[in-house]
């Protein structure tokens, strides 16, 4: 009597076996060679419960049934991008205000607003904000308009005026630097 046996099932039972093995033996050797600073945290601490998933219940686990998913993109409403502005000077702070006006002739020109730049200033003990207004004046043929230059600045596009900007200069690099005495 000769046993016949499925040599199909030994095989893949012993390719299962083999990955399991490897598995154990890669964690190992990370146990023993791995980096000393990392912790190896083992799955068989005591108390802590496993989920016994084998690799043979791995290997013999199938899709039963697929399905295709498909879903429709709603479009949300998106706000329009805001343009980034600076925070407003503090209203508690004192105002100066200095009109400046164009030097043309504003002679049959309508007013028509105005243009405000606010610069943050400092004078020893206080800080300030200077106005500086510009009045806008509209031809009479609504074409073109008349505003003055705003006057140079030391940086233009900045919030800080000149005041302000030679105290920053002289608190960094004449008060913070150490004295030199000379023996």
């Amino acid at each position: 009597m000769q046993d016949t046996q499925d040599y199909k099932v030994l095989y893949e039972a012993q390719l299962v076996q083999t990955e399991l093995l490897k598995s154990e033996l890669a964690q190992l050797k990370r146990m023993i060679f791995g980096a000393k600073t990392e912790q190896f945290h083992s799955t068989s601490i005591p108390g802590q419960l496993s989920l016994n998933i084998e690799a043979e219940a791995l290997a013999t686990t199938s899709v039963i049934e697929a399905r295709k998913i498909s879903y429709t993109h709603l479009k949300t409403e998106t706000k329009p991008a805001s343009i980034p502005s600076r925070m407003k000077l503090p209203e508690h702070l004192e105002r100066r205000e200095k009109i400046i006006e164009p030097e043309q002739s504003t002679e049959g020109y309508r007013h028509l607003g105005e243009e405000v730049t606010e610069e943050l200033e400092y004078e020893p003990g206080k800080l300030y904000v200077n106005r500086l207004v510009r009045p806008k004046y509209i031809a009479p043929d609504n074409i073109s308009f008349l505003v003055a230059p705003i006057p140079e600045r030391p940086l233009p596009k900045a919030i800080a005026g000149p005041g302000l900007l030679t105290q920053i200069v002289i608190d960094k690099y004449l008060d913070h630097l150490p004295l030199h005495r000379q023996q």
